[in-house]
């Protein structure tokens, strides 16, 4: 019994790692095509993911008195970037620029990820170099889920960064937010932008985990059924 119990987990466990199911399940992710609101407080961009009619369009994060989303010229001119029109070297330079997004889950996560792809652009839409500090958080009211704050070095690219949220969760029917921000410029002048963004899960237990717990619990029946109508040993005469 113990040889068949043994057989079973091995197949099960072969099965599982065929399958992939510990690949990551995606919530929610974008490459933020879509339109700003007449307002440029608001990016209206497509979500993808298990989550995509729980995430809301983005907000953006801007000193008061100044702007919001912009189109700019050059390589951020059309759809797919969050681009803040507003200088992160303009006084007060601490206050954050940014957006954010809330998600509400209809069911409830392990997360595993999240994936933010940002960088420092010029006026005209070209990329910019400099150092600024870059915060990324997840919030449920007044209460912190995730945050991370870090000081990235620009080099005239995107830069993708990527933070583990392993042991972090959401609850069902709450609502999150999401937000990612830049200030405390060092150098000349830059503006935020991103033009991607990715929350992943940990991937629902698969039907082949059910599967190991019935081969499990129905083996040891098999074994004893086995032993019932074996043939028994001939006593010697």
């Amino acid at each position: 019994m113990r040889f068949l119990l043994k057989q079973a987990a091995l197949i099960v466990s072969t099965a599982v790692l065929a399958t992939g199911s510990t690949k990551a399940a995606i919530l929610v992710t974008s490459d933020f095509t879509g339109t700003i609101s007449g307002d440029t407080n608001t990016l209206d961009v497509t979500w993808t993911g298990l989550e995509a009619s729980a995430a809301s369009d983005l907000s953006a994060i801007y000193p008061s008195g100044h702007s919001g989303f912009g189109r700019p010229g050059g390589s951020f001119g059309s759809d797919g970037t969050a681009y803040i029109d507003t200088n992160l070297n303009i006084s007060p330079t601490a206050d954050p620029r940014g957006y954010s997004f809330t998600l509400t889950p209809s069911s409830a996560y392990d997360l595993s990820s999240l994936q933010v792809r940002v960088a420092h652009a010029t006026s005209s839409g070209g990329f910019q170099t400099f150092t600024s500090d870059l915060t990324v958080s997840i919030t449920e009211g007044v209460d912190t889920v995730f945050t991370n704050t870090q000081t990235v070095t620009y080099d005239g690219n995107w830069k993708l960064e990527t933070y583990d949220l392993t042991g972090k969760s959401l609850a069902a029917s709450t609502a999150y937010t999401v937000t990612i921000t830049m200030n405390n410029l060092v150098g000349g002048g830059a503006y935020f932008t991103s033009d991607y963004v990715t929350l992943t899960a940990v991937p629902e237990p698969s039907s082949l985990a059910l599967l190991a717990g019935g081969l499990a619990g129905g083996l040891p029946y098999c074994a004893a059924d086995a032993d019932h109508h074996s043939p028994q040993p001939k006593l010697q005469q």
